[in-house]
């Protein structure tokens, strides 16, 4: 609660309070247990290359954490999509495993900072003590192999959500970005049968269902399967941006029909649709390159992406950033949508994300000011910043058998 001159972190309204918005912020700021629900890692995380202990070249770390009011985040468990094949399996499975080691070691290097939790009340207990949280969450199913037999163990290991797919359809389902030089749009029209029987997996082992990456169908199967709140851990609005990647309306009123959580996400293409200009650019990008597909686009060869890579970032450098403002536009959409209860933020840092005000953990302030000049009350903000998120955390743990 913050006393004195503020506002109640209750819900008194912004008008009630007898400070500037920003001060008001600040100082609720610190009284919040802040989540961000998606940090991607790099392999060699919580080494002497990158010591998360330190101020690193990281976007996260546990210096910037204390900078920026961060108390807890998803460190996440990637793995890129490959074949499907035993070889595939192998080689993802050892991805993952390192990626989860990696999570332990940061927390057993740095025990009085920071400390490995499965549950809100653990994350809180740290929270009181002045230590941070880490949480784990596992980004694309496909390490899983052609078996459910690895779900226990993975909840064992600490992950609390998985996210069905990433880029590229896998043996679960269908991704919202199928690689267009090999795939077609669709290979099992949403959820494989193998992927109906993961859902029911991970609601028995009472680990969250993550949609983000999912395609359409997939996300639409998997909301009226599950029997207890999914989440999609970084997203946004397909209504102000028409990216496949982001979330309709039609799912979000589903998902939050079920008491499920969209998290937006702080990366600009899914925030904001580039201007004509900016997109006349582009294109003579595409042209400079001899791209005239998507499927050409993905068949680059490593060093020609590159350099057309930073062509694109060249000529979006020239007009106007994505800032916080955008983010929380989306905020505002699925809020006034579906509801406050049902909305939250991540940061994808270290997998592409950031925004002006919001480029790392450090500057986490930016997006409560932004809610507060919005007019969001205390509680409201609160919800967001990962309140809602651990409501479904409980609700799902509760619900396994």
């Amino acid at each position: 609660m913050i006393s004195g001159a503020l506002c109640s972190a209750v819900a008194a309204p912004l008008t009630a309070c007898d400070v500037a918005p920003e001060t008001h912020a600040d100082a609720l700021h610190s009284h919040l247990l802040t989540l961000d629900s998606h940090v991607d890692i790099p392999l060699d995380f919580a080494t002497p290359a990158d010591d998360p202990a330190y101020d690193t070249s990281m976007q996260v770390d546990l210096p910037k954490m204390k900078a920026g009011g961060l108390e807890a985040a998803f460190f996440i468990v990637f793995t890129p999509q490959g074949a499907q094949t035993a070889e595939g399996y192998k080689q993802a499975r050892s991805i993952a495993d390192t990626r989860a080691t990696a999570i332990h070691r940061m927390a057993a290097q740095n025990p009085s900072q920071i400390g490995v939790v499965t549950a809100p009340a653990e994350a809180r207990r740290l929270w009181r003590l002045g230590k941070r949280a880490a949480f784990i969450g596992m980004e694309n199913a496909y390490p899983l192999g052609e078996s459910l037999d690895d779900v226990a163990l993975w909840k064992a290991r600490g992950v609390r959500y998985l996210g069905l797919t990433h880029v590229g359809h896998n043996q679960f389902a269908d991704s919202a970005n199928p690689n267009p030089a090999i795939e077609p749009p669709a290979v099992h029209n949403g959820l494989s049968s193998l992927g109906r029987e993961l859902v029911e997996a991970l609601n028995d082992a009472g680990i969250i269902i993550d949609v983000s990456h999912a395609s359409q169908q997939t996300t639409a199967q998997a909301i009226a399967q599950s029997r207890v709140p999914i989440i999609a851990s970084h997203a946004a609005a397909r209504a102000l941006v028409d990216n496949p990647r982001n979330i309709n309306d039609e799912d979000m009123v589903a998902m939050a029909r079920k008491g499920g959580v969209i998290q937006i996400v702080a990366l600009g293409s899914f925030l904001r649709s580039p201007s004509p200009a900016q997109s006349e650019a582009r294109l003579d990008v595409r042209a400079r390159f001899g791209i005239r597909t998507d499927a050409e686009r993905a068949a680059l060869d490593e060093d020609t992406n590159a350099r057309y890579v930073a062509a694109i970032e060249a000529v979006d450098a020239k007009f106007p950033p994505v800032r916080v403002g955008d983010l929380i536009d989306h905020v505002d959409h699925v809020a006034k949508l579906v509801g406050v209860d049902h909305v939250g933020v991540a940061s994808d840092f270290g997998g592409g994300g950031g925004v002006e005000g919001w480029n790392d953990a450090s500057q986490c302030r930016s997006v409560t000011r932004e809610l507060v000049r919005r007019k969001y009350s205390d509680s409201a903000i609160e919800k967001i910043w990962g309140g809602n998120l651990l409501r479904v955390m409980s609700e799902v743990a509760s619900a396994a058998r």
